[in-house]
């Protein structure tokens, strides 16, 4: 089709627009709005990219990427791209306007919010209008732009400003997108969905005209059967992280109070990302196995997986392939959890670590695992990670100092539970020295100890070290008992160079064949 006059060929060239446009399409097919129109006619569509309808009435979308070399927008730079005027028409004919943009434009962001909040425009003046909004508010009554204090203030009460990072808008959407669509991963599908906006101008568009037209590209709408697939993926993924922690904690579990500040985090709604670090062998697989059996008794969904056992991914899409969900975890989970307050546990987050991890060229992905969780309010995201790499990646640093971020710290075993621990395994606690007693304050050092506690001076150990060798000598002991044939040492040696190789923490089966063989 020929282009209309108005600059719509480059309207999806212009990455940011198009994305925030495929948004509130999505926002229809969900059920958020009734119809969306891109570039309407006159009067309808001047001065705007398109027009949202809601049960609420209809709101106007305005959308400038950025301001030049500037890096804010205030009311002498809108005025130049005639926002204003536009902003005036729209609000006399009773809609509300959406100003959105990379950039922010703080103080008529809050002129607005103020404005709203005032019940008429003496009280805005007397109680809401302070010493450091009375400039930019004069500029916006002053001649060159609405000519009265009163018609200014009329015009906030139906100004809203945006402004979001360009790859939170596109994450988000490829999420929103698999809410709606199958036949596609979800960046595909808003791609397509963008595509029939843009082959569509003009046209007003609600969820059946949208549904219409989708076969061309492949897709259809998800149905009460993805919904099913969805819960079964995420319960046996879930299932599977669950029994490789299991398998590594002391029996019997030793209560964390770091569980229970979790539980207390993750059912609340302050923070979206939760950061839990510990140092090496502290106990962090015991916190979050605590965390997810109280999390399951409340029945609250929950998806958990680890990174470190995972090969090398570039898309949250093929993350989730890697453990073994039809889509990204996130879009698993918000379809099992069907709306309502759930968690994602991404375990061994030190595996994409600069300082220390073996794919840290895949945080990446990870951080748009957390864009994407914006997109399910109730999802929290829990990130476990050691001490050393929360400190050391300075990426890893930025996501515990956002915002929407907090972070619990799991502490060291206290003597009383160190004693406990002892006496559990049928050792004498007072035969514990102080300084075995400080290398058992790690959780990992008392798994160790259990597997020997058995042995004939078991508390004999003085270091770390001989702890680690009393631990491997009960375990070739015991191969040997099994298969007294057994190469104990050649295997571990090839299993650990194979593992080193391929840095990943698992080897095929021929590895071994090839070391036991004669």
């Amino acid at each position: 089709m020929a282009p209309r006059p108005g600059g719509e060929t480059d309207k999806f060239g212009n990455r940011y627009e198009g994305a925030w446009t495929v948004r509130h399409a999505l926002y229809v097919l969900l059920g958020r709005g009734t119809s969306i129109t891109l570039e309407p006619g006159s009067p309808l569509g001047d001065g705007i990219e398109f027009a949202y309808r809601y049960d609420g009435g209809t709101q106007v979308h305005q959308v400038k990427r950025q301001n030049r070399n500037a890096n804010s927008w205030n009311v002498a730079s809108l005025r130049s791209k005639q926002v204003w005027s536009s902003l005036r028409s729209h609000v006399d004919a009773g809609r509300a306007f959406h100003f959105v943009s990379l950039l922010p434009a703080r103080e008529l962001d809050e002129l607005a919010d103020r404005a709203r909040r005032s019940d008429d425009f003496p009280s805005f003046e007397a109680e809401w209008l302070t010493d450091w909004l009375r400039g930019p508010f004069q500029a916006l009554a002053a001649l060159d732009v609405y000519g009265s204090a009163e018609t200014a203030w009329r015009m906030l009460r139906s100004l809203w400003v945006e402004w979001h990072n360009e790859r939170d808008i596109v994450n988000i959407n490829a999420v929103l997108a698999e809410q709606v669509f199958a036949g596609a991963p979800g960046r595909l599908a808003a791609v397509g969905l963008g595509d029939l906006l843009l082959n569509n101008l003009g046209t007003t568009l609600d969820a059946p005209s949208i549904i219409a037209r989708l076969g061309e590209y492949g897709l259809r709408q998800v149905s009460g059967t993805d919904g099913d697939e969805a819960r079964d993926e995420v319960g046996e993924a879930t299932r599977r992280w669950a029994a490789s922690v299991e398998r590594e904690l002391l029996r019997p579990e030793i209560p964390r109070e770091a569980a229970d500040q979790l539980v207390e985090v993750i059912a609340s709604d302050a923070q979206q990302t939760i950061v839990l670090t510990g140092t090496a062998g502290s106990g962090k697989s015991a916190v979050l196995h605590q965390a997810f059996t109280a999390l399951t008794k409340l029945g609250t969904p929950v998806l958990g997986f680890r990174l470190d056992r995972m090969a090398p991914f570039t898309s949250t899409h093929e993350m989730g392939r890697g453990i073994g969900l039809g889509t990204s975890p996130v879009n698993a989970l918000g379809a099992a959890a069907n709306g309502r307050p759930c968690a994602l546990i991404v375990d061994q987050l030190d595996a994409v670590s600069l300082a220390s991890g073996r794919i840290p060229d895949t945080f990446d992905v990870v951080a748009d695992l957390i864009g994407e969780s914006m997109a399910y309010p109730a999802m929290r995201v829990v990130l476990v990670c050691r001490t050393f790499d929360a400190h050391a990646d300075h990426r890893i640093r930025q996501l515990t100092a956002s915002d929407r971020s907090t972070c619990i710290s799991v502490d060291q075993l206290s003597d009383a539970q160190v004693d406990a621990a002892i006496a559990s395994m049928g050792l004498s606690a007072p035969q514990v020295t102080p300084s075995q007693r400080g290398l058992l304050r790690s959780p990992l050092h008392l798994v160790l100890l259990a597997q020997i506690a058995g042995q004939h001076e078991a508390l004999s150990f003085r270091t770390t070290r001989q702890l680690f060798d009393a631990f491997w000598d009960s375990k070739r002991k015991a191969c040997m008992r099994r298969q007294p044939s057994v190469r104990f040492h050649e295997a571990v040696s090839a299993v650990v160079t194979a593992m080193s190789t391929r840095q990943r923490l698992s080897v095929p089966d021929s590895v071994l064949v090839r070391t036991t063989s004669p």
